[in-house]
């Protein structure tokens, strides 16, 4: 086998050249779209118990609760409250907080929508309310609280306490109504008091658990061997299996996916647009969409000298390229997949991964 010389771009060239390729061939993630409805259902309750006790609204008033272990999180979408008596016009508001380092209320995530028979022209007794969210996110296996911010002195305004520490049937695997309800004065912003013995607002938490959230860092790139997908790892153990479309209506599981995949190849495509997916127990997730994929021609632009050609062939042997002469002396496009360039595109592999010894240039074109 003959060695021809040719022009060799310089090292920043080719690196350029090469940087060129690699965009070329590889897609990234471009937008997601929303995941299916979620139903909301009860995850823990208590208004079921004895009501034995009120505390009137002089005191903010706060109930821990502790969400349960699944691993995607929650969102909480409702919270109904029993109000052992009620004043025509109470001025009070209902939100869901975290829960600082002491174990007591923290700060606000977000504050519930009253719902419209709160205000009446009239007081009522021992009656349910329901207060309601777009959905509040909820982390697994921690404690957050309801607080009732009251904002005047209503002795006339009061929530129902059961004495009880029992919880309703029905509840979602792991969750719980704290055994001591907290409180403070309703003009103060400082710290909260615990009860000292068993007494608990009775509230209701609705929701849902959440399905997987949209992949992240989803690349597709075209290769000899088909499209191949790379994502993020979410670090979420409750995926069962990851999903693929081409047309967004048809989705195809990947096989032996679940929790640590990251990486697929759809064999035989060579272009097109991917979405994504992940599903759990509780549902399937936002996709993501990686941006339109686009095979490329390999074409020969240059082939370094003898020196450069003689290491290549001692690392990887006399017959990985038969065409490289022919394919130098014409600058040769591929874009078929004869015998030869099969061949060719082996070495190409090998090329790819230590340009600098072989000494070679290639680019894509369209």
């Amino acid at each position: 086998m003959s060695n021809p010389r040719s022009y060799a771009p310089s090292l920043p060239v080719r690196r350029l050249l090469a940087a060129l390729a690699l965009a070329a061939l590889t897609a990234v993630v471009i937008l997601g779209t929303p995941s299916q409805a979620q139903t909301a259902v009860t995850l823990v309750s208590n208004t079921g118990q004895s009501a034995d006790i009120d505390s009137v609204f002089s005191f903010d008033l706060a109930q821990g609760f502790t969400t349960g272990g699944d691993s995607a999180g929650y969102k909480l979408t409702r919270v109904d409250i029993r109000l052992g008596a009620k004043s025509p016009s109470p001025n009070f508001s209902v939100h869901v907080y975290s829960s600082d380092s002491s174990g007591a209320p923290g700060s606000s995530l977000g504050m519930l929508t009253a719902p419209s028979d709160l205000i009446t022209s009239s007081a009522t007794s021992n009656t349910t309310y329901t207060f309601t969210h777009t959905g509040i996110d909820l982390a697994a296996n921690t404690t957050y609280y309801v607080v009732i911010d009251a904002t005047q002195d209503d002795g006339s305004t009061a929530v129902s306490n059961t004495l009880t520490a029992n919880e309703d049937a029905g509840a979602a695997a792991g969750w719980s109504i704290a055994d001591r309800a907290r409180y403070r004065t309703w003009s103060s912003t400082g710290g909260w008091t615990a009860e000292t013995s068993t007494l608990a607002r009775m509230i209701a938490i609705s929701g849902y658990a959440r399905p997987p959230a949209t992949p992240t860092g989803l690349t597709a790139r075209a290769g000899q061997d088909g499209i191949t997908l790379n994502w993020n790892n979410p670090g979420n153990s409750s995926i069962t299996r990851y999903e693929y479309s081409l047309d967004g209506s048809t989705w195809v599981p990947i096989p032996n996916s679940g929790p640590g995949t990251t990486s697929h190849t759809i064999a035989g495509l060579t272009s097109g647009t991917v979405r994504l997916r992940a599903v759990n127990a509780n549902g399937t997730g936002r996709h993501a969409t990686s941006s339109p994929v686009v095979q490329g021609r390999i074409e020969i632009v240059a082939v370094y000298d003898t020196a450069g050609w003689a290491r290549f062939r001692s690392r990887f042997g006399e017959n990985c390229w038969d065409e490289h002469d022919a394919a130098v002396a014409a600058a040769r496009t591929l874009s078929g997949r004869t015998p030869e360039e099969d061949e060719l595109a082996r070495c190409q592999r090998f090329l790819a991964e230590d340009i600098r010894d072989v000494e070679y240039v290639r680019r894509v074109v369209r």
